[in-house]
């Protein structure tokens, strides 16, 4: 069984804050989850939106042998009717960027969104938690680590017999509406153009090369504890909250003290009205300068 991730268990937002100034700026990523348990179906895992889709609608969903042509067939139908919609467009034979926007707009796709910026992961952390939620958490992955054994994996494929794989794999090696890729492995993703959220997050993807990746099995088999990775020891930890007594109002207090907001994370009005949520809270009153 992985000893991997590492659990460290923070009291606030503060305490989570010490522990990653210790951690190399960008070389780590983040993700957020309102949900956390060692075992059981309360548990967020490190999945995508459509496996998590799929998976709650297993018997009544599509057959695996129809994935991936319905997903090339959900990108060429946004493709075509994003150019209504918006000004700049990806180059057509951009699937990962024709992903990313899928995403912002809703559609369950393959990528899970991560953070370089550790406040905003435990903002979207806290985003669907509440005080009686139960615990819920932040995974860190060192990402060069991640990468460098995604291109050990990916020396398998064909195409680098003689020659070694380069650490960002290409577009084409994740089969994206073909065919699942011929090794499992995971990337990372920014976007050749980036959206205003995803600018204003500081956020990349993660891409399995197969829809139904288990990405926390990859990652366990595939990561070990490191000592040169400081200063944990790991290239995977889980920040781990468990929201006892008050300390939820505690962290958000603690969030808005160092300006991360809503209207920091989402560019437009969608940002100003979800901010007004916490503005009802009497440990935020002033988030927005209203009369309170």
């Amino acid at each position: 069984m992985s000893t991997l991730p590492k659990k460290i268990h923070c009291k606030d937002a503060h305490d989570y804050f010490k522990q990653v100034e210790q951690m190399g700026r960008r070389n780590w990523v983040y993700r957020g989850h309102s949900r956390f348990a060692d075992d059981g179906p309360n548990n967020w895992k490190l999945e995508s939106s459509l496996d998590r889709f799929l998976q709650n609608h297993r018997g009544k969903a599509i057959r695996s042998s129809s994935w991936y042509p319905r997903e090339r067939a959900q990108i060429n139908r946004f493709r075509g009717a994003a150019h209504i919609h918006l000004t700049h467009l990806p180059d057509s034979s951009d699937k990962l960027t024709w992903l990313a926007l899928m995403q912002h707009y809703g559609s369950p796709t393959r990528l899970l969104d991560f953070t370089f910026n550790p406040a905003a992961a435990l903002y979207f952390a806290l985003r669907e938690s509440g005080k009686s939620t139960g615990p819920y958490s932040i995974h860190a992955l060192h990402i060069d680590t991640v990468r460098g054994r995604a291109k050990i994996a990916r020396e398998k494929l064909p195409q680098y017999e003689k020659v070694a794989p380069p650490l960002n794999p290409k577009t084409e090696e994740y089969g994206i509406g073909a065919k699942p890729a011929a090794v499992d492995f995971v990337g990372f993703f920014d976007g050749s153009k980036l959206n205003p959220r995803q600018e204003a997050q500081d956020g990349l993807f993660m891409v399995p090369s197969r829809i139904d990746l288990d990405i926390e099995d990859w990652l366990g088999k595939n990561l070990s504890p490191v000592k040169t990775i400081k200063p944990h020891n790991t290239p995977w930890v889980e920040f781990v909250f468990d929201n006892e007594n008050d300390s939820y109002y505690k962290v958000v207090n603690q969030l808005v003290q160092v300006g991360m907001s809503a209207k920091r994370l989402f560019p437009g009005l969608e940002g100003l009205c979800e901010s007004m949520k916490y503005s009802w809270l009497e440990v935020a009153r002033n988030l927005e300068p209203f009369d309170l």
